[in-house]
């Protein structure tokens, strides 16, 4: 079981070539992938996707590339032969037509616009993407693990609150049968009383009504479903994979029971129980959205 919170950083270097790739997720329903990279590096950003893509399904991922070219060759100098000796003849023809000494140096001729340009050589992109890959490997295994951290802390706090949920059901389910007979007893002597001298088949089939209606306020099933939630909910907790979304059903459904069994249980001491259930199953829906 993973979080979708984590971090990663890799390296790789090569020949005086640095990258430096460095990623972060946040929850998210589907895989929100977002590159950042210099622009000496475009053409490896589908590369970088498809690797962190076969590491993880959802989450909003953030990426960010950095490169570093240190090698001998990393850049150089061009002179503009053409431009230069158009510079250096109108220095001459100044000098010349208006009767001048011709003081135009060296110094000035590099100092002329355009004359020198530096250049950047251009890097074997095959060496360049390999290196990128390998870095955002590393930095996605390294987020891969982060998560996992983080999954098993939150599969342990899951275990407590599963537990937690089953001691409060075990504890409605105590109280339930006694709280449904009091029900039941206490709603037919105050009607009885209430009829008392009428026909006695009348005074049965009423009686048999009340007990009818009764039987309606009755909380097995939904103590029966809540229990196979917890359970179900437990269950997909130790599958491989992607989970979140199982999960998340499962606190929905368990809410639901829990809202049902509240609105139908006549009593303070089992609306009490429902109320610490919901806080729990709350904690537990807030904690699975974090859940890949």
């Amino acid at each position: 079981m993973n979080s979708m919170t984590g971090y990663g950083k890799g390296f790789a270097e090569a020949d005086g070539r640095k990258i430096t790739v460095e990623m972060k997720s946040v929850n998210s329903k589907n895989l929100d992938l977002n590159v950042r990279s210099p622009k000496a590096l475009y053409f490896a950003e589908d590369a970088v996707r498809k690797t962190v893509k076969s590491f993880f399904i959802h989450g909003r991922i953030d990426v960010f590339i950095t490169y570093e070219n240190t090698s001998d060759d990393a850049s150089g100098v061009m002179v503009n032969d053409a431009l230069a000796s158009e510079y250096v003849r109108i220095a001459e023809y100044l000098a010349s037509e208006y009767n001048l000494v011709n003081d135009f140096s060296v110094s000035a001729l590099m100092k002329s616009p355009d004359v020198i340009a530096s250049v950047e050589t251009e890097d074997d992109e095959d060496a360049l993407e390999a290196l990128v890959v390998a870095a955002t490997k590393e930095a996605a295994k390294g987020m891969e693990e982060k998560r996992g951290r983080e999954g098993l802390g939150l599969y342990n706090d899951f275990k407590v609150k599963l537990q937690n949920l089953r001691d409060y059901l075990a504890e409605v389910r105590n109280r339930a049968p006694s709280v449904m007979e009091n029900y039941r007893e206490k709603l037919v002597s105050r009607v009885t009383r209430y009829f008392e001298g009428v026909d006695e088949d009348a005074e049965n089939r009423l009686i048999s009504e009340i007990s009818s209606y009764a039987d309606k306020v009755c909380i097995d099933e939904e103590m029966q479903r809540l229990g196979a939630h917890i359970d179900n909910f437990e269950y997909n907790m130790e599958q491989p994979g992607a989970i979140g979304s199982q999960l998340n059903y499962y606190t929905q459904e368990m809410n639901r029971e829990a809202n049902t069994m509240g609105s139908k249980a006549n009593d303070l001491g089992i609306t009490n129980l429902v109320i610490a259930m919901k806080s729990e199953i709350e904690k537990l829906r807030e904690q699975v959205q974090n859940i890949e």
